[in-house]
């Protein structure tokens, strides 16, 4: 649960009367959620925006302090540990679960708003062109093997496009400076609703149980440019890889009327974000701080080729699968999780080795084509060349190399690829093979095999390993 909105009036009684309410609603419907307001004054609407913005950071960097809710000795609940209370809802025969209030309290809001029909956070991921709704998985049951994934998505430059609105906006009325917000906040939200949609309609016949409508998603976020949810992990990567096409589109049709008015805009937003795939008895609080460094590291490499003309830049994809819960943070764990330092091959590999692509280009922009290493359309035709029956290299195949590679047995790796090679040119054509890893190989990289290798200015070469 998450979101801001801005509220002006001329009466102030009537904004001080809407803060109260709004402050008293969630304490009492969501104890525990954190919120912060500002309340300023001024003649202009931008000028009160501009004080409203910095006493709103003044808020959110000195949270007020909150003080225990249960007395010192008390059982604390095993998913949060907050104190916990007996769970209200019991079922015959079967233990209680310890819950903290909180949670409590979010649980039976959540069953009493699916019973009533009244969930509008499930009714912006459902597609329209369906003749019944969807039901959403609220319990994890229909999640197979226990695995699943959660995916966070944000938007790109969006920061930046509200700047440069603010500043063509400057000097023009309130009526003007109201409606182009307005119509910004509406176009935003519609573009992020149809890309859910599209993306969940494409994955539907991997999540649909095909009981009662029932599907392995369940919806946590969406707001904004901001989506949040949980999904059967095979299905995680077409879901986010078609949110991030269709937000581009869907956010260049809504935002055209927009951009005619105030030509210096950018005509398109996009999307990045992150995919962690882990058990689904893994705690929620890390495996979502998890998801948020992964994001932050997907929308690193979307900085790293966005210039300064251009604010918006291309849609990345990061991912990482955990199977363990662990307190460490993203970057930790994908160097814990793919780094080989393969100390026996120091004079080859001065800085070890990495294996896997943790994040990519969602599609091949020929803007960004000095790095096509990094767009997954070239990595998608690798795995689908390694998962056909009389494959090059089969994924078993890559999976035994690996292996060899993290007990630092590279010599064993290099055996099964050259062996692979050969008995599979007794019988086939390698041109395809090797097209397909000269498409993953930068052009400032060499190939040698299946390893990229870069010289880097102090001389030592950077090995990558992108399978």
């Amino acid at each position: 649960k998450g979101g801001a909105f801005y509220a002006y009036c001329s009466d102030k009684s009537k904004i001080l009367a809407l803060r109260s309410a709004w402050s008293l609603t969630i304490l009492q419907l969501f104890p525990g959620l954190v919120q912060c307001d500002a309340l300023v004054s001024a003649e202009e609407l931008d000028d009160a925006l501009q004080q409203g913005h910095e006493q709103l950071a003044q808020s959110r960097n000195t949270p007020a302090i909150n003080l225990p809710l249960a007395t010192a000795i008390s059982q604390r609940s095993s998913r949060s540990g907050k104190q916990a209370v007996i769970n209200s809802k019991r079922e015959p025969g079967k233990e209680s679960e310890a819950l903290d209030i909180d949670t409590q309290m979010h649980r039976a809001f959540y069953v009493a708003s699916s019973k009533n029909g009244s969930m509008a956070l499930h009714d912006k991921f459902t597609p329209e062109s369906l003749d019944k709704p969807l039901k959403y998985e609220s319990s994890f049951d229909s999640f197979e093997k226990r695995d699943l994934a959660l995916i966070h998505i944000d938007g790109n430059g969006l920061g930046m496009l509200l700047i440069a609105l603010k500043k063509q906006l400057k000097g023009k009325s309130e009526q003007q400076y109201r409606q182009a917000f307005r119509q910004f906040s509406a176009a935003l939200e519609a573009a992020t609703q149809a890309a859910a949609k599209e993306a969940t309609a494409k994955v539907l016949p991997i999540v649909n149980s095909g009981e009662n409508s029932l599907v392995a998603l369940r919806p946590i976020v969406l707001g904004g440019d901001d989506v949040t949810l949980f999904i059967k992990a095979e299905a995680a990567l077409e879901f986010a890889n078609t949110f991030c096409v269709a937000f581009a589109r869907e956010s260049k049709l809504e935002l055209a009327s927009l951009v005619n008015q105030y030509t210096d805009l950018p005509k398109q937003l996009s999307a990045s974000g992150a995919i962690v795939y882990h058990k689904v008895n893994h705690p929620f609080i890390q495996m979502h701080h998890l998801v948020e460094d992964m994001c932050a590291y997907a929308k690193a490499l979307t900085k790293s080729v966005t210039s300064k003309e251009k604010a918006v830049g291309p849609a990345v994809i990061a991912q990482i699968r955990v199977g363990n819960a662990s307190q460490q943070d993203g970057e930790a764990l994908l160097k814990q999780n793919q780094h080989c330092e393969l100390r026996e091959f120091s004079s080859e590999f001065p800085n070890g080795l990495y294996l896997g692509q943790s994040r990519y280009f969602v599609q091949n922009d020929a803007e960004f084509s000095q790095t096509k290493a990094q767009h997954f359309l070239p990595l998608q035709q690798l795995l689908n060349l390694s998962l056909e029956d009389n494959a090059v290299v089969s994924m078993a195949k890559w999976r035994q190399m690996a292996t060899h590679i993290m007990t630092n047995d590279l010599a064993e790796a290099k055996r099964i690829y050259k062996r692979a090679l050969t008995l599979y040119e007794k019988r086939g054509d390698l041109r395809d093979f090797y097209a397909a890893l000269d498409a993953l190989c930068p052009s400032d990289y060499q190939r040698k095999d299946w390893i990229f290798s870069k010289q880097e200015s102090d001389g030592k070469p950077a090995h990558s390993f992108t399978v």
